[in-house]
C-alpha cells in the first residue's frame, strides 16, 4: 500500500510539473497558475517511536544525525504493554537477552552478549543493589554505541550501558491513577500527581508512587513492594533553576529459585535434575527485606543561547535484611537447601 501512495504521489508530480502553465492572448503566463516547489510524502507514523534525546550523546542532537546505536522505550509502550516490573521493560530492547535475577531482586541484562548491570539513573551513576520500580520512569535508553568516554568506563561494559531517567515536574496540573490486575494475585496500584505551586509556574512539584504484591507461580513465594518519588523544581529566572528527585522503596520478597551444581557432578541446571518446576522447596517465612534512597540533584544555567552549564549531584543507599536462599547441589541426586541471614 505504501508503494502505491509513493507511485502515485511521484506520477501526480511529474505530470504537474510538465504541464505548461496557462498564458492570455499576449502570450504571458496567468497568475492563476502555481508551480509546486516540492512535495512531502508521509507514509506513516507511530506513536512510540521518540528517539530524540539529549542523554545519549550529551548534546541536543536528532536521531539522524547522532552516530550512536540506541534504543528508548518510553513511558508510553510501558503504559501501553502494563508493565509491573523492571524485567519487563527490556522486551523491547533487540540484543538484551533474558534477564539475570538476583536474590535481591536486583536485575542484570545482556547486551551484545555481555553481561550489563543497572550502574546509570538520569546520565550518570546511580547504581542500585535491589529492585527497580518502573512506576517512576520516564524512559530507559538502551545505548549499544562507544559511550565509554560519556558515561565513565567503569560503568558500562563491552554491551553498552542501559540509562534509567526518571519523571520531572511540568507546568501543567494533572493527576493519573492506574491499577492492575493479573494471574498470580498480581495487584499494583500507582499514582502520578503533577502541580504548579504557584502562578507564575516557577516551583513545579510532582509525586510518583507505586504500591504492589504478587504471589509466585510455584508453591510458595511472593513479592511486595512500596515506592514514593517526589520531584521537585524551581525556576529562580530564565536563566538558572534548580531540580531534586528523590526515590525511596521497599520491597519484601522470597528468594527465587537457584541452584548451585555439585563440583563432581554432571548435572549444570535445575532442568536436568528431573525435579518438578512448580516446587520452591521453600517457605514464605524465609523472606527478605531491601530498602533503597536514591536522590539526584541538579543545577541548569544557560550561559548564551547556545551554552549551557550543568551540575549534577547524585546518591545511593541500598540494604538487605533477611534469609537469601539456594539450592546447592551435592551430588547427582542429591540437594542441600542453604539459608543465608
Amino acid at each position: 500500500m505504501k508503494r502505491l501512495h509513493l507511485l502515485i504521489a511521484v506520477t501526480i508530480l511529474i505530470k504537474y510539473a510538465m504541464a505548461q502553465p496557462p498564458k492570455d492572448t499576449a502570450g504571458r503566463p496567468t497568475d492563476s497558475f502555481r508551480r509546486l516547489d516540492d512535495i512531502t510524502i508521509i507514509s506513516g507514523y507511530n506513536k512510540f517511536n521518540k528517539k530524540e534525546t539529549e542523554d545519549v550523546a550529551r548534546l541536543p542532537l536528532r536521531n539522524l544525525e547522532n552516530p550512536q546505536v540506541y534504543t528508548i522505550v518510553t513511558k508510553e509502550i510501558m503504559a501501553e504493554q502494563l508493565v509491573a516490573g523492571y524485567a519487563d521493560i527490556f522486551k523491547n530492547i533487540p540484543g538484551t537477552g533474558v534477564p539475570i535475577l538476583y536474590n535481591q531482586g536486583r536485575t542484570s541484562m545482556l547486551s551484545r552478549g555481555f553481561q550489563t548491570d543497572n550502574l546509570i539513573r538520569n546520565s550518570v551513576s546511580g547504581f542500585v543493589y535491589t529492585n527497580i520500580d518502573p512506576a517512576n520512569l520516564e524512559r530507559v535508553e538502551a545505548i549499544k554505541g562507544p559511550s565509554g568516554t560519556l558515561f565513565n568506563s567503569t560503568m558500562i561494559s563491552f554491551g553498552g550501558l542501559f540509562n534509567r531517567v526518571t519523571k520531572r515536574p511540568i507546568e501543567a496540573a494533572r493527576t493519573e491513577i492506574g491499577y492492575s490486575a493479573g494471574s498470580f494475585d498480581l495487584n499494583r496500584l500507582t499514582i502520578d500527581w503533577n502541580k504548579p505551586l504557584d502562578e507564575g509556574k516557577t516551583s513545579l512539584l510532582r509525586i510518583n508512587g507505586a504500591i504492589g504484591a504478587r504471589q509466585s507461580f510455584q508453591d510458595a513465594g511472593f513479592s511486595r513492594n512500596v515506592m514514593l518519588a517526589p520531584s521537585f523544581i524551581y525556576k529562580a529566572n530564565d536563566r538558572l533553576s534548580f531540580l531534586l528527585d528523590v526515590e525511596a522503596t521497599m520491597f519484601t520478597a522470597t528468594s527465587p529459585t537457584r541452584f548451585a551444581p555439585a563440583a563432581t557432578g554432571n548435572i549444570t541446571n535445575v532442568k536436568a535434575l528431573g525435579i518438578d518446576y512448580k516446587r520452591s522447596f521453600t517457605n514464605n517465612t524465609l523472606a527478605y527485606t531491601t530498602q533503597q534512597l536514591n536522590v539526584f540533584g541538579q543545577i541548569n544555567y544557560r550561559l548564551s543561547p547556545d551554552w549551557r552549564s550543568q551540575t549534577n549531584y547524585t546518591r545511593t543507599y541500598s540494604a538487605t535484611r533477611g534469609y537469601v536462599t539456594q539450592l546447592i547441589g551435592k551430588t547427582d541426586s542429591t540437594l542441600q537447601q542453604s539459608a543465608q541471614i
